[in-house]
Order: structure tokens, then C-alpha cells, then sequence
């Protein structure tokens, strides 16, 4: 059981603010730790919200609530060590998202650029040793298409190696009578197949 299971459609939900800088080769930037607070019903409006903490909640007796962000990073392969902590990534617009173990090492997930993080991610699944537990391909353009550019796609692969698709759409409410704040409405949470080894092990521009 994963954060997923805290994401329902129709409800609305803030998301890490997350930068993508232009990077190059394999690094690890920009990752932390989060947690998803109890929802709550905001005045005015009846649909649930849920607002991300940043840093695990020690406290919750529903750990599934904590979970790493991972951002996008341009032209690289972004990674995070898992440490047992579903994973979530975005955006998404054909980039892979995988998760990985390197030789002696724990599990990995990564959120590999396309198509200029191909090369640096085909070169790294090469080393001896190199275990793929699995990957997809969260964004999918038709629904994208259908939704329009305020909708945006993230990606979840659980501490057990599923694969989930995130869709939301952009929104602001004005909470305080102040600015407004960015809130995103859940269009859906969905299970994913993941895409063989072989097929992961080595990417092909599309």
C-alpha cells in the first residue's frame, strides 16, 4: 500500500515545487523527503484538498504517507535513493521513469530525460551487474491532448516496484483573501504495467 492510496480523483492536492535545470550525465539533485497531510475540507468549497509537508512524518501511523519527490532535471538522468519510500516524479511529457539497483547497492529510481538523458541512462544500465526492477512511461499524449496545457502528468513507482500514473489539472483558489495558491485537482490515479528489462536496458528515442 503506497501514496496512491491517499490519491483520489476528484479531490485536490499541492505538489512539490520543483526547478529543472539544465544538467548533464547521472546526478542527484534536488530530491527530498515529503509527506501527505490528512485532507480537509476548505470553506466555500466542498471537494477534499491535501497540502504536502516537506520532511517525513515521523508521527503517522499511515507511513504510506511519506514519499520522496523527484524532480525533472534537463538533458540528465535524475535519481533518488528509494531507501524503502514510494517514489514521486514529474512532470511528465515522454520522459522514463525506472527503478534501478547498482551492483551491492539498494534499489533506485531515476527520471531519465528524453531524448538527451538516452545516452548517459543507456551507458549506465551497461555496468556489470546492473539490475532493473521496472519502468514506464507515465505521459500519454492523447489524454494530454484531451485535457489541455493546464493538465500535467507525474509519475509513482512504490517501495515494492508498481508503477502508477498521476494526472492533475492546474488550479488556483484563494484560500486567505490573498494570493491566490496553486492547488491541483486529481483527474486520475491509475496502475501501470511496466515495461520489460530488455525493453528499459536500453532506451530508443521516440
Amino acid at each position: 500500500m503506497g501514496i496512491e492510496t491517499k490519491l483520489a480523483v476528484g479531490e485536490f492536492i499541492q505538489l512539490p515545487k520543483g526547478s529543472s535545470p539544465v544538467r548533464n550525465g547521472v546526478i542527484s539533485e534536488g530530491c527530498a523527503e515529503h509527506s501527505i497531510q490528512i485532507s480537509q475540507k476548505v470553506k466555500g468549497y466542498d471537494a477534499k484538498t491535501r497540502q504536502i509537508q516537506e520532511g517525513f512524518n515521523a508521527k503517522t501511523k499511515k507511513s504510506h504517507r511519506n514519499f520522496v519527490w523527484l524532480p525533472w532535471m534537463v538533458n540528465a538522468v535524475n535519481f533518488t535513493d528509494q531507501g524503502g519510500k514510494d517514489v514521486l516524479s514529474g512532470r511528465f511529457s515522454g520522459c522514463y521513469m525506472i527503478r534501478y539497483k547498482m551492483p551491492g547497492g539498494s534499489w533506485r529510481v531515476a527520471h531519465v530525460h528524453t531524448p538527451e538523458g538516452i545516452d548517459a541512462w543507456n551507458e549506465l544500465a551497461q555496468t556489470p551487474g546492473f539490475e532493473i526492477s521496472c519502468g514506464f512511461k507515465p505521459f500519454v499524449a492523447a489524454k494530454a491532448k484531451e485535457l489541455g496545457s493546464n493538465a500535467h502528468t507525474y509519475g509513482i513507482i512504490t517501495d515494492t516496484g508498481l508503477c502508477h500514473r498521476l494526472i492533475v489539472k492546474e488550479t488556483r483558489w484563494d484560500f486567505s483573501k490573498g494570493e491566490a495558491d496553486i492547488y491541483n485537482e486529481i483527474i486520475e490515479i491509475s496502475s501501470v504495467a511496466t515495461l520489460s528489462p530488455e525493453q528499459l536496458r536500453v532506451l530508443v528515442p521516440l
